[in-house]
């Protein structure tokens, strides 16, 4: 059996939003949400506030950007 690094957490601190996406979404448009949760990971991301081999606790990410597990999970899908 091999040993496995630990990998490190993410700090929700470092995916704080100053809103929720939902407040950004036409609500009328619900396929806007998993567009707008994507671009605002994808933008962490790139800015190094997730770096590589962070782990993504999902109820986490969920309750910061105020959406459900379903538009997180397309958006991680994207991003995969």
């Amino acid at each position: 059996m091999s040993k496995r690094k630990p990998v490190e957490r993410a700090k929700i601190e470092a995916v704080t939003t100053p809103q929720p996406v939902t407040a950004l979404a036409d609500p009328e448009d619900r396929t806007a949400i998993p567009d707008l949760v994507y671009a605002r990971i994808r933008q962490q991301i790139l800015t190094c506030q997730l770096a590589p081999g962070m782990r993504i606790i999902e109820s986490e990410f969920c309750e910061r950007l105020a959406v459900s597990r379903t538009p997180l999970r397309e958006a991680l899908n994207r991003l995969a």
